[in-house]
This record gives C-alpha cells, sequence and structure tokens, in this order.
C-alpha cells in the first residue's frame, strides 16, 4: 500500500489538518525529514480498518494507544499486520505505527449514538466498530495538533483514547507544555478521554554570522574546478559558503530508488559525461539519504546504502581513474566508527561507510581518493525531538576542506 500525495490532499480536506509538513515541500524542507511525509492519523486509521475487517462480531474498542515510532514518506510502500489486538504498520525499512487495542463485545443498541460522522469514510470499513465515533476524535486530534495547537510544524507522538460510559461529563482541552518542545494535550468528549503527546519542531536555519575570511589558505590555487555530488546537503552548502569566489563549482545530483536499488545505465552515463566535460581539480562526495536505524540483518537497508556509499562512489573513481585526470576525490566518513558499540543501532550505515573506506585506501584508488572520518555536525540529520540540532557548528569542516585542498 502507498499513500499518494492525491491521498495526502484528501485526508487534509477531510479532516482540516493544514500542517504543512504534509503537503509543502518548501515548508518540509526546513526539517530533518526535508520532503512532506504522510500524517500520521491517516496511516493509524487504516490500521483500524484492517484490524476490523478481520472482526467477525461487533466490537467496541474501549482502550487504544497509538505509538507514532517513524515517519512515512509519500509513495512509500507500507504494510500492516495484526497479531491479535496490536496493529504494527511498517515498512522494509522500519515500524512507522505501532497500535494496541483493547476490545469488548456490547450490544449495538445501549450506545447507537455514538457513530461516526465523517460521510467521506467509506461505512463499511468500520461497520464492526460499535462506538465508531472513535475515528472521528482521531481525526479531530489530527486537525487540532496540526492546525491550532501546536500547529504547523507539530509531530503527534502518541495517542492514547480510553472509552467509558460512565465518562458523561465533557472537559475542556487541556494543553500543557512538558519541556520547550514537547507538549501534553488532554480532554474528555462523548465518553472518550482523550491523551496525546505532541512536539512543536524546530526548523533549522543556518546562523548567518559575519566571518572572517575562511579561504586565504586558497589564494594560491583559486580558478580550480569542484564537482559536488548532492549540492543540497548541509555540507554542502557550506561547502560553498567558503569556495564560491575561490573555486568555479559544479553540481551533480542522483537518485537510487530505495525499491529498487541499483545504478541505472543512464545515470552512469551521465555521471560519467559530466565528469569529462567539467575536468574537475577536486570532487566531493556528499551524497547521503537519510540515516536510518537499521542491523545488518536489515538486508535491503544494507544494499541501499551499498549502492550510494560504495557502488555509485566506485563508479566515481573509475572514471576519474580510466581518464588519467589529475583529480582528488574527498569521502565524508562518520565518527561513529570510531565507537561501533555506542552507534549499534546504525550498523547498515556503518558497514556501508567502512566499506567506502576500504575503497579510499585500496592500491587502486589511494591515489585519488581521500576519506575523513567527520564529527556530528549540526544539521537537519542530526535533529533531537527535544528541539535542538545535535553536534558542532558546520565551520568545523573547513579544517577537513583546507587538509583535503592542500
Amino acid at each position: 500500500m502507498k499513500i499518494t500525495k492525491k491521498d495526502i490532499l484528501s485526508f487534509k480536506k477531510m479532516s482540516g489538518d493544514n500542517n504543512k509538513i504534509h503537503y509543502d515541500e518548501k515548508y518540509a524542507k526546513k526539517f530533518f525529514f526535508k520532503k512532506p511525509i504522510v500524517h500520521g492519523v491517516n496511516l493509524a486509521v487504516k490500521g483500524i480498518f484492517a484490524f476490523l475487517k478481520k472482526k467477525k462480531k461487533k466490537i467496541v474498542i474501549e482502550d487504544i494507544k497509538i505509538k507514532f515510532k517513524n515517519f512515512t514518506y509519500i509513495y512509500e510502500e507500507i504494510k500492516i499486520k495484526i497479531i491479535k489486538n496490536k496493529i504494527i504498520i511498517y515498512s522494509d525499512l522500519n515500524e512507522k505505527v505501532e497500535i494496541d487495542i483493547s476490545i469488548q463485545s456490547l450490544q449495538k443498541k445501549k450506545i447507537t449514538y455514538n457513530q461516526s460522522r465523517f460521510k467521506n469514510l467509506k461505512k463499511n470499513n468500520y461497520k464492526n466498530l460499535i462506538n465508531s465515533e472513535l475515528i472521528d476524535q482521531l481525526i479531530f486530534i489530527s486537525y487540532y495538533i496540526g492546525t491550532i495547537k501546536p500547529g504547523n510544524g507539530s509531530l503527534i507522538h502518541q495517542i492514547y483514547i480510553n472509552f467509558n460510559l460512565r465518562n458523561t461529563k465533557d472537559k475542556k482541552i487541556k494543553f500543557k507544555k512538558k519541556t520547550k518542545t514537547i507538549y501534553i494535550i488532554q480532554y474528555l468528549k462523548n465518553c472518550f478521554q482523550v491523551e496525546i503527546i505532541s512536539s512543536k519542531l524546530v526548523p533549522f536555519n543556518e546562523v548567518k554570522k559575519k566571518e572572517k575570511n575562511p579561504t586565504k589558505y586558497l589564494k594560491f590555487i583559486s580558478n580550480k574546478k569542484i564537482l559536488i555530488f548532492g549540492p543540497s546537503s548541509d555540507v554542502a552548502k557550506r561547502l560553498n559558503k567558503i569556495f564560491k569566489n575561490k573555486f568555479l563549482i559544479y553540481n551533480h545530483s542522483f537518485k537510487i530508488d530505495f525499491e529498487n536499488p541499483i545504478i541505472k545505465k543512464i545515470e552512469f552515463i551521465k555521471m560519467e559525461k559530466k565528469i569529462k566535460k567539467i575536468t574537475p581539480n577536486f570532487i566531493f562526495y556528499l551524497s547521503s539519504p537519510f540515516i536510518y536505524n537499521g542491523n545488518k540483518n536489515n538486508k535491503k537497508l544494507l544494499k541501499f546504502y551499498n549502492v550510494i556509499y560504495v557502488s555509485y562512489f566506485k563508479n566515481i573513481l573509475e572514471v576519474v581513474k580510466k581518464n588519467n585526470f589529475q583529480c582528488k576525490v574527498f569521502y565524508p566518513s562518520t565518527f561513529a566508527l570510531n565507537r561501533q558499540k555506542e552507534f549499534k543501532r546504525l550498523e547498515c550505515y556503518l558497514i556501508a561507510k567502512r566499506k567506502g573506506e576500504e575503497l579510499c585506501k585500496s592500491s587502486k584508488f589511494n591515489k585519488i581518493a581521500f576519506f575523513f572520518r567527520l564529527p556530528q555536525l549540526i544539521s537537519r540529520s542530526n535533529y533531537n525531538i527535544l528541539g535542538y540540532y545535535e553536534g558542532k557548528d558546520l565551520k568545523v569542516l573547513d579544517r577537513y576542506f583546507k587538509r583535503f585542498i592542500k
């Protein structure tokens, strides 16, 4: 199953959830996911519908706990697994949503008033759910969090709903600030007691300060040519900032499909033509997808990383070597390889980066390729959900660039 852009806009219209992270590419680019992501509640509702279809009798959901574990991109392939009263929504990459449900069989006549009011939800999807206004509550939560508080740039991390016919007095929404960016929202309505944990994301804005000329050491080699792979990365932006008036800078981008991670012939031809046309003095290989948790048993993720960090990089080196270009290639590795036990969760990523380093050290390429184990950097890739970006200022890159250029 895939959530399309059309699905996103349809859910936005139905729910009133106008959170721009779900449909505005320019806005979503400011955050760590970099592209629009699917409404979490939309996924949760689809999971609940799949659960209800397996029930032969009509049920009441007494308790439901929804944990949103990872974001989902538009068009990302997702699956739904049901184990007793647990729903898991996942992709080959990671788990997205986990839902725990407590149910009870009741006579429909006791709560006939408690039915979903959304006309554009197909009734057969929730016909086995007696208290189907639960779906209304979920959709209201999406609206409130995405449009009212915290509003644009917010994420839902957890939803807990308890249904009890004795809860007859509605209570207004309480909005509590737990930390600078984490909020707890509570209310009671139509027998549903609700608690939500949400956060307001902090956009990544590079601090623009006047700096002393960081390129004095480049005076003697000005007007050389740089080719950057992965020009949209935050590292590439720093590179552009310090070299733009000293070097001729060229960019090249490519795409690898996660579902079918191969280097297409046309992509190789484009890359080869670009290098031959420019004949760069320096190549910076900064292409990188989002860094996901994953151990070596996640073969699909491992293959994906190997194609980007090893195979494509090797193709670049082969082109440079074959044509005898006087060119040096910069390969950014990671400090995490020095502390692998601490970063065991990133095993797939580290395996691929290690292979990239081995290419640089090989007798075939060690005169043209150079790797640097960069520290964790303040960038969109290193966002802490507590509301800050982890790592060192991007200015620390300057000394690595200096060592490489010299």
